[in-house]
């Protein structure tokens, strides 16, 4: 999230005070100071988290205790209404317009078909990444069951695709590559229904699978059916799934689906260093956890006393395709939030055409997925990605690690 929201009243308040603390691993906190808020009429305040971070926040991702206050000590009162944090839009970004199920309410009637367990609404197991959510849902595929077995709940109101074209899941498996068969339909009349397929690409961690829907007729859809490792028999294996949405748009497993070009689990990359850094180096994944599960990653040292422009590259056999897609996205970890990451890609033949955008680091020795915008970038031949860590600071051998580089929408 980009921005921190309230609303606040005050008939006799000099001074308020707003305080962020975060108390995941060593507690850290901020606070913002509003001298002079107007009188006898609602302020709304959009406060960036990056003033949090300049005023000596170091971590946002286990904030705990929101701390008002004010001056005069003692001789105040104030009304706060509409707490919360959220993000610009993007353009190309997601746009959710209908939650089907978020298993935080009743849980729905499930009706399991061949011949697994029923699907149960638990206590979410792995609360990290992309979904931090109490409850999901669990499905058992049991051993021996059907290669078509699955799971399907219906909805109180017809799902309206007319304005979204999309649906998407938070899934966790301990498979990559399984396949996940949505089906909707009539309730009334199953010989009415929508099926699309999508596929896990991580192994034991939280990731939202996007299903493309648009040429789904216009019928009536009051189910939505999942099958996990569809063609495969049950081998017992557990999937937990979350946050069905309606969606306007969707990059990764769904419409047209995400394009890696870059993982490091094969033959590493002929990189390039520049700015006085050390060699960048294919090593193995040093922190096997949360987004990140693969065996091997990038290593850059950003050394001491190197350029404040330092950085690294490597060369694609294939030129990317930016008229298909406009995203690309790698995976990061920084021991600092807040650095600036720069992405820039050229024509290896011509350096004079390229296009590079920023983005800032948003977590503490934890993988995180950065998600540039190229949508701008000219019709060029770019097959060089260059990457600049904490750009525009001197180096201090602080260390990074990135990985799967990836084209999507």
């Amino acid at each position: 999230m980009e921005f921190f929201h309230l609303d606040v009243w005050t008939a006799n308040a000099e001074t308020f005070r707003v305080k962020l603390v975060d108390l995941g691993g060593t507690a850290t906190e901020a606070e913002i100071v509003f001298d002079g808020i107007a009188q006898g009429e609602w302020v709304s305040l959009d406060i960036p988290m990056a003033d949090f971070i300049a005023a000596g926040m170091t971590a946002t991702n286990s904030i705990q205790q929101l701390i008002f206050s004010g001056l005069p000590t003692g001789t105040f009162d104030f009304y706060i209404d509409n707490v919360y944090f959220h993000k610009a839009p993007s353009a190309m970004g997601d746009t959710t317009c209908a939650v089907l199920q978020d298993f935080e309410g009743t849980a729905p009637a499930f009706t399991s078909f061949g011949n697994i367990a029923d699907t149960q609404v638990i206590a979410n197991p792995d609360m990290s990444g992309e979904n931090t959510s109490a409850n999901v849902a669990q499905l058992v595929k049991t051993a021996g069951s059907e290669v078509w077995a699955g799971t399907f709940f219906d909805v109180a109101s017809p799902i309206d695709l007319s304005t979204c074209n999309m649906i998407s899941v938070k899934s966790w498996s301990p498979k990559a590559g399984a396949t996940v068969r949505l089906k909707i339909e009539n309730s009334a009349d199953n010989t009415q229904f929508y099926e699309t397929d999508a596929t896990t690409s991580s192994i034991n961690t939280w990731e939202t699978l996007v299903f493309d829907v648009s040429a789904a007729g216009a019928l009536t859809y009051d189910r939505v059916v999942l099958f996990y490792d569809f063609g495969v028999a049950g081998d017992d294996s557990t999937y937990y799934f979350d946050q069905i949405e309606v969606v306007s748009t969707g990059g990764g497993s769904g419409g047209t689906p995400a394009l890696p070009f870059q993982d490091f689990e094969g033959a590493a990359p002929a990189f390039t260093a520049f700015g006085n850094i050390a060699d960048v180096q294919v090593i193995a994944n040093p922190d096997m956890s949360g987004l990140n599960t693969t065996a091997n990653v990038a290593e850059l040292v950003k050394t001491a006393g190197s350029e404040v422009w330092a950085g690294a590259f490597f060369d694609v056999a294939t030129p990317l395709d930016v008229n298909t897609y406009n995203k690309l996205s790698v995976k990061t970890w920084s021991p600092k939030m807040g650095a600036v990451v720069r992405l820039k890609i050229e024509n290896s033949a011509d350096n004079t055409q390229f296009f590079e955008i920023d983005l800032s680091t948003t977590t503490i020795n934890a993988w995180e997925e950065l998600e540039f915008d190229i949508s701008g970038a000219a019709d060029f031949n770019y097959d060089r990605v260059v990457l600049f860590f904490d750009f525009g600071v001197a180096g201090d051998d602080s260390v990074y690690y990135y990985d799967e580089f990836e084209l999507k929408n």
